[in-house]
Protein backbone atom coordinates (compact mmCIF):
# COMPACT_ATOMS: atom_id res chain seq x y z
CA UNK A 1 0.00 0.00 0.00
CA UNK A 2 0.96 3.49 -0.87
CA UNK A 3 2.09 5.55 2.05
CA UNK A 4 2.13 9.46 1.83
CA UNK A 5 4.10 11.72 3.69
CA UNK A 6 4.20 15.53 5.25
CA UNK A 7 6.38 16.38 1.85
CA UNK A 8 3.56 14.92 -0.31
CA UNK A 9 1.41 17.44 0.37
CA UNK A 10 3.42 20.33 1.46
CA UNK A 11 6.01 19.62 -1.09
CA UNK A 12 9.55 21.25 -1.57
CA UNK A 13 9.15 24.49 -3.69
CA UNK A 14 9.85 23.68 -7.55
CA UNK A 15 12.13 26.01 -8.02
CA UNK A 16 14.74 24.58 -5.64
CA UNK A 17 14.11 20.53 -7.35
CA UNK A 18 15.74 22.92 -9.62
CA UNK A 19 14.04 20.18 -12.33
CA UNK A 20 11.30 17.84 -12.49
CA UNK A 21 12.54 16.63 -16.41
CA UNK A 22 13.78 13.06 -16.82
CA UNK A 23 15.60 11.61 -19.97
CA UNK A 24 17.24 8.27 -21.10
CA UNK A 25 19.36 7.54 -23.13
CA UNK A 26 19.22 3.93 -24.67
CA UNK A 27 20.45 1.78 -27.48
CA UNK A 28 17.52 3.06 -29.73
CA UNK A 29 16.08 6.27 -28.71
CA UNK A 30 16.38 9.25 -26.50
CA UNK A 31 13.62 9.97 -24.26
CA UNK A 32 12.56 12.98 -22.52
CA UNK A 33 9.54 13.42 -19.93
CA UNK A 34 8.47 16.86 -17.59
CA UNK A 35 6.22 16.84 -14.58
CA UNK A 36 4.35 19.53 -13.29
CA UNK A 37 2.06 19.56 -10.36
CA UNK A 38 -1.84 19.31 -10.36
CA UNK A 39 -1.94 21.25 -6.51
CA UNK A 40 -1.70 17.80 -4.48
CA UNK A 41 2.07 18.46 -3.67
CA UNK A 42 5.04 15.92 -5.09
CA UNK A 43 2.78 12.88 -5.74
CA UNK A 44 -0.02 14.99 -7.58
CA UNK A 45 1.82 15.57 -11.02
CA UNK A 46 0.89 15.70 -14.21
CA UNK A 47 2.48 14.74 -17.77
CA UNK A 48 4.22 18.66 -19.15
CA UNK A 49 6.28 17.41 -21.84
CA UNK A 50 6.99 14.09 -23.47
CA UNK A 51 8.97 13.17 -26.74
CA UNK A 52 11.67 10.74 -28.02
CA UNK A 53 14.34 11.27 -31.18
CA UNK A 54 15.56 7.87 -32.92
CA UNK A 55 19.17 7.12 -32.89
CA UNK A 56 21.02 5.87 -35.69
CA UNK A 57 21.80 1.97 -35.33
CA UNK A 58 24.96 1.43 -33.55
CA UNK A 59 25.38 5.01 -31.86
CA UNK A 60 24.41 3.60 -28.39
CA UNK A 61 25.41 -0.07 -27.85
CA UNK A 62 24.81 -1.80 -24.41
CA UNK A 63 25.53 1.75 -22.75
CA UNK A 64 28.47 2.87 -24.25
CA UNK A 65 28.58 6.31 -26.56
CA UNK A 66 30.14 5.23 -29.86
CA UNK A 67 28.30 7.99 -32.12
CA UNK A 68 29.12 11.10 -29.90
CA UNK A 69 27.67 13.33 -32.55
CA UNK A 70 24.38 11.76 -33.39
CA UNK A 71 23.64 11.69 -29.73
CA UNK A 72 24.15 15.04 -29.22
CA UNK A 73 22.28 16.31 -32.20
CA UNK A 74 19.07 13.94 -30.55
CA UNK A 75 19.50 16.03 -27.30
CA UNK A 76 19.70 18.96 -28.93
CA UNK A 77 16.91 18.47 -30.99
CA UNK A 78 14.75 17.42 -27.82
CA UNK A 79 15.88 20.62 -25.80
CA UNK A 80 14.55 23.20 -28.48
CA UNK A 81 11.60 21.87 -28.75
CA UNK A 82 10.53 21.12 -25.10
CA UNK A 83 12.91 24.12 -23.76
CA UNK A 84 14.67 23.18 -21.04
CA UNK A 85 18.27 23.40 -19.76
CA UNK A 86 18.47 21.08 -16.38
CA UNK A 87 17.42 17.51 -16.11
CA UNK A 88 18.08 14.28 -14.30
CA UNK A 89 19.30 11.08 -16.42
CA UNK A 90 19.66 7.78 -15.91
CA UNK A 91 22.61 5.94 -16.64
CA UNK A 92 22.61 2.18 -18.11
CA UNK A 93 22.89 -0.42 -15.65
CA UNK A 94 25.60 -2.25 -18.41
CA UNK A 95 27.82 0.65 -16.48
CA UNK A 96 27.04 0.33 -13.36
CA UNK A 97 28.29 -1.75 -10.28
CA UNK A 98 25.57 -2.80 -8.22
CA UNK A 99 25.77 -4.27 -4.44
CA UNK A 100 24.73 -4.93 -0.74
CA UNK A 101 27.06 -4.50 2.05
CA UNK A 102 26.80 -4.59 5.71
CA UNK A 103 28.93 -1.83 8.02
CA UNK A 104 29.22 -0.77 11.65
CA UNK A 105 26.97 1.27 12.44
CA UNK A 106 28.32 4.91 12.98
CA UNK A 107 27.18 8.82 12.60
CA UNK A 108 24.84 9.84 9.69
CA UNK A 109 28.31 11.93 9.01
CA UNK A 110 30.24 8.99 8.75
CA UNK A 111 28.04 6.76 7.09
CA UNK A 112 29.02 7.39 3.62
CA UNK A 113 33.16 6.80 4.84
CA UNK A 114 31.86 3.59 5.90
CA UNK A 115 30.55 2.23 3.03
CA UNK A 116 33.21 3.95 1.03
CA UNK A 117 35.87 1.49 2.51
CA UNK A 118 34.05 -1.33 0.81
CA UNK A 119 33.50 -0.19 -2.59
CA UNK A 120 36.92 -1.94 -3.58
CA UNK A 121 36.33 -5.33 -2.10
CA UNK A 122 33.27 -5.04 -3.97
CA UNK A 123 33.75 -3.52 -7.33
CA UNK A 124 36.50 -3.92 -9.73
CA UNK A 125 37.34 -0.06 -10.00
CA UNK A 126 39.65 1.85 -7.55
CA UNK A 127 37.35 4.28 -4.76
CA UNK A 128 39.70 7.54 -6.36
CA UNK A 129 38.42 6.61 -9.83
CA UNK A 130 34.72 6.18 -9.30
CA UNK A 131 31.19 7.98 -7.92
CA UNK A 132 29.07 6.32 -5.71
CA UNK A 133 25.96 6.66 -4.11
CA UNK A 134 23.38 3.84 -1.77
CA UNK A 135 20.52 3.13 0.18
CA UNK A 136 19.87 2.28 3.34
CA UNK A 137 17.82 -0.75 3.06
CA UNK A 138 17.83 -1.92 7.23
CA UNK A 139 19.99 -0.94 10.59
CA UNK A 140 19.85 -2.61 13.88
CA UNK A 141 21.11 -0.55 17.19
CA UNK A 142 24.89 -1.99 15.57
CA UNK A 143 24.74 -2.71 12.00
CA UNK A 144 23.62 -0.75 9.07
CA UNK A 145 22.51 -2.73 5.70
CA UNK A 146 22.75 -0.92 2.15
CA UNK A 147 22.40 -0.96 -1.29
CA UNK A 148 25.47 0.73 -3.09
CA UNK A 149 25.78 2.24 -6.76
CA UNK A 150 29.30 1.90 -8.18
CA UNK A 151 29.82 4.09 -11.35
CA UNK A 152 33.36 4.15 -13.23
CA UNK A 153 34.03 8.63 -13.04
CA UNK A 154 35.41 8.24 -16.76
CA UNK A 155 32.42 6.63 -17.81
CA UNK A 156 30.27 9.07 -15.91
CA UNK A 157 32.24 11.94 -17.61
CA UNK A 158 31.68 10.31 -21.01
CA UNK A 159 27.99 11.15 -20.55
CA UNK A 160 27.98 14.11 -19.00
CA UNK A 161 29.90 15.70 -21.68
CA UNK A 162 27.78 14.69 -24.84
CA UNK A 163 24.33 16.53 -22.64
CA UNK A 164 26.89 19.64 -22.09
CA UNK A 165 27.70 18.94 -25.74
CA UNK A 166 23.80 19.86 -26.31
CA UNK A 167 23.14 22.81 -23.53
CA UNK A 168 21.75 20.26 -21.19
CA UNK A 169 22.95 20.36 -17.66
CA UNK A 170 22.70 17.02 -15.72
CA UNK A 171 21.76 17.58 -12.00
CA UNK A 172 21.97 13.58 -11.30
CA UNK A 173 22.07 10.74 -12.15
CA UNK A 174 19.89 6.83 -11.65
CA UNK A 175 21.01 3.57 -12.85
CA UNK A 176 17.97 2.97 -15.11
CA UNK A 177 16.99 -0.45 -12.34
CA UNK A 178 16.55 2.66 -9.87
CA UNK A 179 14.55 5.12 -11.86
CA UNK A 180 12.19 2.10 -13.43
CA UNK A 181 11.68 0.55 -9.89
CA UNK A 182 10.68 4.10 -8.82
CA UNK A 183 8.15 4.17 -11.55
CA UNK A 184 6.27 1.41 -10.98
CA UNK A 185 6.46 0.04 -7.78
CA UNK A 186 4.34 2.08 -4.78
CA UNK A 187 6.23 3.93 -2.43
CA UNK A 188 6.19 1.94 0.90
CA UNK A 189 5.60 -1.51 -0.62
CA UNK A 190 7.89 -3.72 0.91
CA UNK A 191 7.15 -6.91 -0.95
CA UNK A 192 9.84 -8.91 -3.02
CA UNK A 193 9.31 -8.07 -7.14
CA UNK A 194 11.01 -8.85 -10.07
CA UNK A 195 11.02 -6.44 -12.65
CA UNK A 196 11.89 -7.68 -16.09
CA UNK A 197 12.54 -4.48 -18.86
CA UNK A 198 11.95 -6.72 -21.80
CA UNK A 199 13.60 -4.69 -24.46
CA UNK A 200 13.90 -6.29 -28.74
CA UNK A 201 17.23 -7.41 -28.15
CA UNK A 202 18.31 -7.34 -24.14
CA UNK A 203 15.98 -8.06 -20.82
CA UNK A 204 17.05 -6.18 -17.79
CA UNK A 205 15.98 -8.59 -14.82
CA UNK A 206 15.86 -6.39 -11.83
CA UNK A 207 15.60 -7.64 -7.65
CA UNK A 208 13.56 -5.05 -5.49
CA UNK A 209 13.06 -5.88 -2.04
CA UNK A 210 12.40 -3.41 0.91
CA UNK A 211 11.76 -0.81 -1.76
CA UNK A 212 15.35 -0.95 -3.22
CA UNK A 213 16.86 -2.40 -6.13
CA UNK A 214 19.53 -5.22 -4.56
CA UNK A 215 20.01 -6.99 -8.05
CA UNK A 216 20.20 -5.89 -11.53
CA UNK A 217 21.43 -8.10 -14.50
CA UNK A 218 20.96 -7.73 -18.19
CA UNK A 219 20.72 -10.48 -20.76
CA UNK A 220 21.07 -10.28 -24.35
CA UNK A 221 17.85 -12.46 -25.06
CA UNK A 222 14.78 -9.87 -25.91
CA UNK A 223 11.19 -9.86 -27.27
CA UNK A 224 12.52 -9.59 -31.07
CA UNK A 225 10.89 -7.56 -34.15
CA UNK A 226 9.10 -10.57 -35.40
CA UNK A 227 6.51 -12.80 -34.05
CA UNK A 228 8.86 -16.18 -33.84
CA UNK A 229 10.43 -15.05 -30.44
CA UNK A 230 13.56 -17.15 -30.93
CA UNK A 231 14.96 -15.74 -27.75
CA UNK A 232 11.72 -17.08 -25.89
CA UNK A 233 12.96 -19.84 -24.28
CA UNK A 234 16.68 -18.83 -23.42
CA UNK A 235 14.81 -15.98 -21.37
CA UNK A 236 12.60 -17.93 -19.29
CA UNK A 237 15.14 -20.32 -18.72
CA UNK A 238 17.49 -16.86 -16.97
CA UNK A 239 13.68 -15.96 -15.39
CA UNK A 240 14.10 -19.59 -13.73
CA UNK A 241 17.51 -18.92 -12.72
CA UNK A 242 17.00 -16.43 -10.90
CA UNK A 243 13.77 -17.19 -8.74
CA UNK A 244 16.15 -20.02 -7.84
CA UNK A 245 19.08 -17.86 -6.54
CA UNK A 246 17.18 -15.27 -5.05
CA UNK A 247 16.99 -16.33 -1.73
CA UNK A 248 13.65 -14.86 -0.52
CA UNK A 249 10.43 -15.67 -2.56
CA UNK A 250 9.88 -13.18 -5.20
CA UNK A 251 5.81 -11.80 -4.60
CA UNK A 252 5.00 -10.42 -7.75
CA UNK A 253 6.99 -9.99 -11.81
CA UNK A 254 6.55 -6.49 -13.44
CA UNK A 255 7.18 -6.36 -16.92
CA UNK A 256 7.81 -2.99 -18.95
CA UNK A 257 9.99 -1.78 -21.79
CA UNK A 258 8.71 -2.23 -25.73
CA UNK A 259 8.41 -6.02 -25.54
CA UNK A 260 6.18 -5.79 -22.47
CA UNK A 261 3.43 -4.73 -25.31
CA UNK A 262 3.56 -8.07 -27.08
CA UNK A 263 1.03 -9.58 -25.10
CA UNK A 264 1.52 -13.14 -26.98
CA UNK A 265 5.40 -13.30 -26.11
CA UNK A 266 4.47 -12.08 -22.50
CA UNK A 267 1.96 -15.05 -21.66
CA UNK A 268 4.12 -17.52 -23.22
CA UNK A 269 7.40 -16.20 -21.24
CA UNK A 270 5.17 -16.65 -17.65
CA UNK A 271 3.92 -19.22 -17.96
CA UNK A 272 4.05 -21.65 -15.37
CA UNK A 273 6.07 -19.43 -13.47
CA UNK A 274 3.86 -19.97 -10.47
CA UNK A 275 4.35 -16.33 -9.48
CA UNK A 276 1.74 -13.08 -9.85
CA UNK A 277 2.57 -10.83 -12.51
CA UNK A 278 1.48 -7.96 -14.28
CA UNK A 279 2.61 -5.28 -17.14
CA UNK A 280 3.61 -1.79 -14.99
CA UNK A 281 1.46 0.96 -14.92
CA UNK A 282 4.39 3.73 -15.14
CA UNK A 283 2.06 6.61 -14.02
CA UNK A 284 0.98 4.94 -10.76
CA UNK A 285 3.62 6.50 -8.32
CA UNK A 286 3.10 9.97 -10.01
CA UNK A 287 -0.18 10.93 -8.81
CA UNK A 288 -1.36 7.53 -6.82
CA UNK A 289 -3.55 10.09 -4.54
CA UNK A 290 -5.73 11.02 -7.47
CA UNK A 291 -5.70 8.22 -10.81
CA UNK A 292 -3.93 9.94 -13.18
CA UNK A 293 -3.31 8.37 -16.94
CA UNK A 294 -2.19 10.80 -19.97
CA UNK A 295 -3.67 10.76 -23.28
CA UNK A 296 -0.94 8.64 -24.94
CA UNK A 297 -1.34 4.79 -25.99
CA UNK A 298 -0.36 2.09 -23.10
CA UNK A 299 2.44 0.60 -25.66
CA UNK A 300 4.12 3.45 -26.29
CA UNK A 301 4.06 4.48 -22.58
CA UNK A 302 5.78 1.24 -21.84
CA UNK A 303 9.41 2.83 -23.08
CA UNK A 304 9.12 5.60 -20.73
CA UNK A 305 9.14 4.00 -17.56
CA UNK A 306 13.01 5.13 -16.61
CA UNK A 307 12.88 9.07 -17.93
CA UNK A 308 9.64 9.19 -15.47
CA UNK A 309 10.97 7.31 -12.80
CA UNK A 310 13.94 9.36 -12.55
CA UNK A 311 12.22 12.76 -13.13
CA UNK A 312 10.01 11.72 -10.02
CA UNK A 313 10.80 13.89 -6.78
CA UNK A 314 11.93 11.34 -4.36
CA UNK A 315 13.93 10.71 -1.27
CA UNK A 316 15.87 8.21 -2.68
CA UNK A 317 16.64 10.17 -5.95
CA UNK A 318 19.83 12.12 -4.57
CA UNK A 319 20.32 15.33 -5.50
CA UNK A 320 23.51 15.43 -7.55
CA UNK A 321 23.91 11.61 -7.10
CA UNK A 322 26.53 10.04 -9.10
CA UNK A 323 27.74 12.99 -10.67
CA UNK A 324 31.43 13.70 -11.43
CA UNK A 325 32.76 16.27 -8.92
CA UNK A 326 33.30 19.43 -11.44
CA UNK A 327 28.95 18.95 -12.89
CA UNK A 328 28.53 18.07 -8.93
CA UNK A 329 30.15 21.62 -8.22
CA UNK A 330 28.25 23.55 -10.96
CA UNK A 331 25.15 22.47 -9.75
CA UNK A 332 25.37 22.65 -6.38
CA UNK A 333 26.45 26.66 -7.45
CA UNK A 334 22.90 26.92 -8.58
CA UNK A 335 21.34 25.32 -5.97
CA UNK A 336 22.88 27.34 -3.22
CA UNK A 337 21.81 30.22 -5.38
CA UNK A 338 18.27 29.40 -5.48
CA UNK A 339 18.24 29.06 -1.49
CA UNK A 340 19.06 32.56 -1.30
CA UNK A 341 16.80 34.08 -3.46
CA UNK A 342 14.21 31.89 -2.08
CA UNK A 343 15.55 33.31 1.51
CA UNK A 344 15.17 36.66 0.34
CA UNK A 345 12.37 36.38 -1.10
CA UNK A 346 10.72 35.33 1.58
CA UNK A 347 12.09 37.74 4.32
CA UNK A 348 10.95 40.44 1.73
CA UNK A 349 7.40 38.88 1.92
CA UNK A 350 7.54 38.55 5.77
CA UNK A 351 8.73 42.43 5.73
CA UNK A 352 5.89 43.35 3.11
CA UNK A 353 3.43 41.44 5.95
CA UNK A 354 4.39 42.98 8.84
CA UNK A 355 4.90 46.46 7.43
CA UNK A 356 1.13 45.59 6.40
CA UNK A 357 0.08 45.16 10.24
CA UNK A 358 1.68 47.72 11.52
CA UNK A 359 0.94 50.43 9.66
CA UNK A 360 -2.59 50.69 10.92
CA UNK A 361 -1.83 49.94 14.37
CA UNK A 362 0.83 53.04 14.52
CA UNK A 363 -2.44 55.33 12.29
CA UNK A 364 -4.75 54.16 15.22
CA UNK A 365 -1.93 54.47 17.96
CA UNK A 366 -1.45 58.38 16.64
CA UNK A 367 -4.82 58.84 16.73
CA UNK A 368 -5.65 57.88 20.09
CA UNK A 369 -2.35 59.85 22.02
CA UNK A 370 -3.83 63.06 19.76
CA UNK A 371 -7.48 62.16 21.52
CA UNK A 372 -5.86 61.65 24.40
CA UNK A 373 -4.01 64.91 24.91
CA UNK A 374 -6.46 67.15 23.63
CA UNK A 375 -8.91 65.62 26.23
CA UNK A 376 -6.42 66.66 29.01
CA UNK A 377 -6.54 70.26 27.62
CA UNK A 378 -10.08 70.60 27.82
CA UNK A 379 -10.14 69.23 31.18
CA UNK A 380 -7.20 71.49 32.67
CA UNK A 381 -9.63 74.32 31.52
CA UNK A 382 -12.99 73.12 32.86
CA UNK A 383 -14.19 74.93 36.13
CA UNK A 384 -14.84 71.77 37.97
CA UNK A 385 -11.27 70.51 37.25
CA UNK A 386 -9.79 74.24 38.84
CA UNK A 387 -12.29 72.86 42.09
CA UNK A 388 -10.58 69.59 42.83
CA UNK A 389 -7.38 69.70 43.15
CA UNK A 390 -6.90 65.51 43.32
CA UNK A 391 -8.66 65.52 39.90
CA UNK A 392 -6.19 68.51 38.64
CA UNK A 393 -3.31 66.14 40.26
CA UNK A 394 -4.03 63.30 38.35
CA UNK A 395 -4.67 65.18 34.69
CA UNK A 396 -1.10 67.22 35.45
CA UNK A 397 0.46 63.47 35.68
CA UNK A 398 -1.19 62.06 32.34
CA UNK A 399 -0.49 65.50 30.60
CA UNK A 400 3.01 64.30 31.72
CA UNK A 401 3.33 60.55 30.90
CA UNK A 402 1.96 61.50 27.45
CA UNK A 403 4.28 64.41 27.09
CA UNK A 404 7.22 61.85 27.94
CA UNK A 405 6.16 59.31 26.20
CA UNK A 406 6.27 61.70 22.94
CA UNK A 407 9.48 63.32 23.46
CA UNK A 408 10.55 66.63 21.54
CA UNK A 409 13.10 65.73 18.57
CA UNK A 410 15.49 67.12 19.96
CA UNK A 411 15.21 65.84 23.32
CA UNK A 412 17.05 61.88 24.50
CA UNK A 413 14.00 59.50 24.03
CA UNK A 414 14.40 56.64 26.56
CA UNK A 415 14.15 53.72 24.34
CA UNK A 416 16.98 54.93 22.24
CA UNK A 417 19.26 55.34 25.50
CA UNK A 418 17.93 51.95 26.56
CA UNK A 419 19.11 50.33 22.97
CA UNK A 420 22.41 51.82 23.69
CA UNK A 421 22.94 50.44 26.38
CA UNK A 422 21.62 46.69 25.63
CA UNK A 423 23.80 47.16 22.44
CA UNK A 424 27.18 47.23 24.52
CA UNK A 425 25.84 44.49 27.05
CA UNK A 426 28.53 41.62 26.56
CA UNK A 427 27.55 37.95 26.95
CA UNK A 428 28.58 37.92 30.85
CA UNK A 429 25.88 40.86 31.88
CA UNK A 430 22.64 39.52 31.85
CA UNK A 431 20.03 43.16 32.39
CA UNK A 432 16.54 41.69 34.45
CA UNK A 433 15.36 45.61 35.13
CA UNK A 434 15.28 48.75 33.27
CA UNK A 435 13.34 51.68 34.62
CA UNK A 436 13.86 55.84 34.27
CA UNK A 437 12.91 58.75 35.84
CA UNK A 438 12.15 62.46 34.38
CA UNK A 439 12.03 66.06 36.40
CA UNK A 440 12.61 69.48 34.99
CA UNK A 441 14.35 71.84 37.25
CA UNK A 442 13.49 75.64 37.93
CA UNK A 443 14.43 77.04 34.68
CA UNK A 444 12.54 74.24 32.64
CA UNK A 445 15.38 71.69 31.80
CA UNK A 446 14.40 68.26 31.89
CA UNK A 447 16.80 65.83 33.51
CA UNK A 448 16.06 61.84 32.44
CA UNK A 449 17.35 59.19 35.06
CA UNK A 450 18.06 55.68 33.89
CA UNK A 451 18.07 52.62 36.52
CA UNK A 452 20.03 49.54 35.05
CA UNK A 453 19.34 46.30 37.71
CA UNK A 454 21.42 43.00 36.65
CA UNK A 455 23.33 40.46 37.04
CA UNK A 456 26.99 39.93 35.81
CA UNK A 457 28.64 36.58 35.84
CA UNK A 458 31.67 38.02 37.54
CA UNK A 459 33.58 40.87 38.66
CA UNK A 460 35.68 41.09 35.86
CA UNK A 461 32.34 41.27 33.56
CA UNK A 462 31.07 44.21 35.35
CA UNK A 463 33.67 46.36 35.35
CA UNK A 464 33.86 45.73 31.55
CA UNK A 465 30.10 46.74 31.25
CA UNK A 466 30.83 49.47 33.46
CA UNK A 467 34.05 50.93 31.38
CA UNK A 468 31.91 50.40 28.39
CA UNK A 469 29.67 52.75 29.48
CA UNK A 470 31.81 55.10 30.32
CA UNK A 471 33.73 55.38 26.93
CA UNK A 472 30.51 55.88 25.23
CA UNK A 473 30.58 59.42 26.34
CA UNK A 474 27.05 59.93 26.17
CA UNK A 475 26.21 59.33 29.94
CA UNK A 476 27.18 60.60 33.52
CA UNK A 477 30.30 58.57 34.91
CA UNK A 478 28.64 54.90 35.89
CA UNK A 479 30.24 53.98 39.13
CA UNK A 480 29.32 50.38 40.35
CA UNK A 481 28.96 50.95 44.06
CA UNK A 482 31.81 49.02 46.11
CA UNK A 483 29.44 46.82 47.85
CA UNK A 484 28.43 44.81 44.33
CA UNK A 485 31.60 43.55 44.10
CA UNK A 486 31.79 41.26 47.92
CA UNK A 487 31.02 38.66 45.44
CA UNK A 488 32.92 37.01 43.04
CA UNK A 489 30.28 35.44 40.59
CA UNK A 490 26.74 36.27 40.31
CA UNK A 491 27.13 40.24 40.97
CA UNK A 492 23.83 41.72 41.31
CA UNK A 493 24.39 45.31 40.96
CA UNK A 494 22.16 48.35 40.07
CA UNK A 495 23.45 51.39 37.86
CA UNK A 496 22.00 54.82 38.06
CA UNK A 497 23.00 57.39 35.08
CA UNK A 498 21.80 60.05 32.62
CA UNK A 499 22.63 61.17 29.66
CA UNK A 500 24.88 63.94 29.42
CA UNK A 501 23.26 66.92 27.90
CA UNK A 502 25.56 68.77 24.62
CA UNK A 503 25.27 72.44 24.45
CA UNK A 504 24.54 73.61 20.92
Amino acid sequence: MAQYSFLDFFPTPEFLLITSTGVTISDTNVYVVEFKRSGKGDRGLILSRLGSVPLPEGAVENGVIYNKEAVIKALTELREHHSFRYVRATFPEEKAYLFTTEVDKVSSSDLRDAIAFTIEENAPVHLSESVFEYDIISETEEKVRAAVTVLPTEAVASYTEVFEAAGIEPVGFDITPQAISRALIPRGDKRTFLILNVGEKKTGLYVVEDGVVQFSSTVTLGAGEGPDYPDLDGLRMEVRKLFGFWDTQIDKVILSGRGAGKHDFIERLMDEMGVEYAVGDIWASASPIEKYVPDIPFTTSLSYAAPVGTALPSKRAKMFGLLPPEARERVQREYRLRKIAVWALSVAGVLFLAAGLLVPAAIISSARQSNASQKTSTLLSSESVQTSESLKRWVLDTNKKITFLSPDEDSDKPYELFLTILNRKSSGIRIVGLSFDKEADKKGNETITLIIRGVASDRQALLNFENTLNALNRFTKANVPVSDFTKNKNITFELTLSPLRHED
